[in-house]
């Protein structure tokens, strides 16, 4: 939420996870930042993510945070279907990276 925050995106963190799958499917959100596995209410929003329409999708920057994944890496991030995959770890610094990475996104 802080990186998200000092890269001027409003942020919202929602606890309720049908809340979350609403609105996803609604298409509110321009960025949305998921861990992949652990929580099961994220796993359920990754899933989600998978299935949404491509009119909602295509509008969606989606990144993955997962210990299994390696910061950066755009290989495992196409395997996952995702712009961007992050170690926890990495995350508090990952500013610069997630703007690159939305500015290549926007190019394509």
């Amino acid at each position: 939420a802080s990186v998200l925050g000092r890269l001027g995106f409003a942020v919202e963190q929602l606890d309720s996870p049908e809340e979350k799958l609403l609105r996803l499917q609604q298409g509110e959100y321009a960025i949305v930042a998921s861990a992949r596995n652990g929580v099961p209410e994220d796993r359920n929003v990754y899933r989600t993510v998978q299935t949404l329409p491509l009119e909602i999708r295509r509008r969606l920057f989606l990144v993955i945070v997962g210990d299994d994944v390696q910061t950066g890496v755009g290989a495992q991030a196409c395997a996952l279907l995702a712009d961007l995959v992050l170690q926890p770890k990495d995350v508090p610094g990952c500013d610069r990276l997630l703007a690159q990475t939305r500015i290549e996104r926007k190019r394509v």
